[in-house]
């Protein structure tokens, strides 16, 4: 049908490629998205059940998923080991499983083009291309380490292989579009639909009697293929993707509801419905009946429909994903229906309205396309959460949102220090912001608290706001940090700030008078003007009313390193400071002074005052003969 002219053959061989940069531009920008943390938990299932494939101190607590990727991730997770990689490295392994379904994203286009212009020419293969390469759907699943482009991929060679088979009469193309089918369908049990193609070519064979014998070798390979899968590894269990979830018998309600979603819910009607059912209206007209009976059109309606049977046994709707394999199918008719009806429609203005009116709908799905990409581009909010619990939460820690906790769990690429969840087990969130009270934090010991942002502890008791992070523009839920335990008031401006980095922004002293040999305990909050380029020092004085200075031995880093305080707006604890007053200490009124230097050239940060130190608070040691007996 296409042309044969070598000036035709280079402007689709341009097109191809037009169109498969376009899909490799909207898929591949973006796809590190969220790493080293995973935000999509499918892909922490996937590497979870690839390590139990060869690690038998892991569960495969999903027995029936699909072998196919879980084997994929197997074979990259123990590439990393081989390479002296970490033993938990989920992050790794998801940037490079995204890349490989990144490739299969664009073979599959290509392949889809391919079929689709094998069955009606040029302009169907580019129509096709375009309705699957700049789809809302391919680009957000493009870009995960999940098996739906994968099971895409074995979905467009399997339709290729088999409408090759069916033009060709070839027994050969026949099982290689078997074994690719075979193969598609260990990633996704929907996938066993393939099997159509192959199955339905078989009767173009011309020979009657190897047609038979054929046929009986391709029931026989299915048939043992259905049984291991079915009977042994129970793939037809609803439980296969969604752990507890019932089996259904897919009744004709569930399949056309399952249509439905196919076609119009959650994909555009008008490329995934309406030319859909034009190519398979028009290749009814006499002059292009041939499309049906010499090139199998008729393949790609029968494995849809099989596709949805084995689908509605998970009951309907099902998730969005689930979808994948039907939506190559339609995206290889959507082009055959635009090339039908074009060449059906003989006024120009019904060509133009046609073309007009698929062009509208394919740019409406890459504007969403690039959107998402977009939107991918965007830092998350949980990775922040990720790197800064890493150097902050050093005590038992509270999560109280699901999506928050797993920023700090290996399962999901955290790699730092690890994070003391008691009351998170395997990144359950049990304790929601509601349940919240005084008595849980305490019998756990519970030291920071990381709930949502709008969290009000009106009902908790000593509890200060170390960190709300909520920038604009950011992926994500966005969280509050706060600390469990007395800690000094925080200030609404800064006491004191240093150098133009450092701010001093709550200091408490206890107890404010005592007696020679008493304890003085002196607690701080800080925070950054802007991240420290150096690693700051802090040191303590008291003054007397007489000018009489006297160091206290305290002179020390902060808890975290000040090079690390990169967050602005963040109070951080200070170490808690204590000293004894000595014997002999002269009575009366001090001034704490409170200063920042430089530990290794020994310079002092100046406050905007153009002091050294500041003024912190004022102590008062009593007469020993006022003390009684006890300091």
């Amino acid at each position: 049908m296409g042309s044969t002219s070598s000036t035709a053959r280079r402007g689709w061989w341009f097109a191809f490629l037009l169109v498969l940069i376009v899909a490799f531009l909207l898929v591949g920008i973006g796809y590190r998205h969220g790493l080293p943390y995973i935000d999509y938990g499918d892909e922490m299932t996937v590497w979870t059940m690839g390590r139990a494939t060869f690690d038998p101190s892991w569960i495969p607590y999903q027995p029936q998923y699909p072998p196919g990727i879980l084997i994929v991730s197997a074979l990259v997770q123990q590439a990393q080991l081989a390479a002296g990689g970490p033993t938990i490295d989920v992050a790794t392994t998801v940037a490079i499983m995204r890349l490989t379904t990144f490739a299969a994203t664009v073979i599959t286009t290509g392949a889809i083009m391919l079929t689709a212009r094998r069955l009606a020419g040029d302009v169907a293969g580019v129509i096709a291309g375009l309705t699957f390469g700049v789809f809302y759907w391919t680009n957000h699943l493009g870009k995960l380490s999940t098996n739906n482009l994968w099971v895409a991929l074995w979905m467009a060679l399997a339709a290729l292989f088999g409408v090759e088979a069916y033009i060709r009469r070839s027994v050969r193309w026949v099982f290689a579009a078997l074994a690719i089918a075979l193969i598609g369908t260990l990633f996704k049990w929907q996938n066993a639909a393939a099997f159509a193609f192959p199955g339905l070519a078989l009767l173009t064979v011309m020979s009657r009697r190897r047609m038979i014998i054929f046929i009986i070798l391709y029931l026989v390979i299915v048939g043992a293929f259905s049984y291991w899968a079915v009977m042994l590894y129970h793939a037809l269990e609803g439980s296969v993707y969604y752990p507890g979830a019932p089996s259904y018998r897919p009744t004709p309600a569930l399949v056309l509801r399952n249509l439905w979603e196919l076609v119009a819910v959650q994909a555009p009607l008008f490329l995934y419905g309406v030319l859909p059912a034009l190519a398979l209206l028009l290749g009814l007209q006499h002059d292009e009946r041939a499309i049906y009976t010499r090139r199998g059109l008729h393949l790609f309606p029968v494995a849809t429909l099989l596709m949805l049977v084995v689908l509605s046994v998970n009951g309907a709707p099902v998730f969005e994903r689930h979808y994948m394999p039907g939506w190559v199918l339609l995206a290889v008719l959507a082009g055959v229906g635009f090339a039908l009806t074009l060449r059906a429609a003989r006024l120009p203005v019904l060509q133009i309205g046609l073309t007009v009116a698929t062009a509208a709908a394919l740019l409406l799905a890459f504007l969403l396309s690039a959107d998402h990409t977009r939107l991918a581009l965007r830092p998350d909010t949980r990775t922040a959460l990720a790197q800064w619990a890493a150097v902050a939460l050093d005590g038992p820690t509270l999560f109280t949102d699901k999506n928050l906790v797993t920023a700090v769990n290996p399962l999901y690429g955290y790699m730092s220090r690890r994070v003391e969840t008691p009351l998170n087990p395997d990144g359950d969130v049990p304790i929601t912001e509601a349940a919240l009270n005084n008595a849980i934090l305490q019998a756990n010991s519970i030291r920071y608290l990381v709930t949502r942002r709008d969290f009000n502890p009106a009902a908790l008791s000593g509890v200060t706001l170390l960190l709300r992070y909520a920038p604009p523009d950011n992926n994500g839920e966005p969280w509050s940090a706060w600390l469990i335990g007395d800690a000094p008031p925080v200030a609404a401006a800064p006491l004191a700030e240093f150098g133009g980095e450092v701010a001093l922004r709550g200091v408490s002293l206890s107890p404010a008078a005592l007696c020679p040999g008493a304890t003085l305990t002196i607690s701080t909050l800080w925070g950054p003007l802007r991240t420290p380029h150096l690693d700051y020092s802090v040191f303590y004085r008291l003054l007397a009313t007489d000018g009489t200075g006297i160091a206290l031995p305290l002179d020390g880093p902060p808890a975290r390193p000040t090079s690390q305080w990169i967050w602005p707006g963040e109070a951080l604890p200070g170490v808690r400071k204590t000293w004894t007053v000595p014997l002999g200490t002269a009575p009366g009124a001090y001034a704490l002074l409170i200063g920042v230097y430089d530990p290794i050239g020994g310079t002092r940060l100046v406050t905007t005052d153009g002091a050294d130190t500041f003024r912190a608070g004022m102590l008062e040691v009593r007469d020993p003969a006022h003390c009684g007996s006890a300091p």
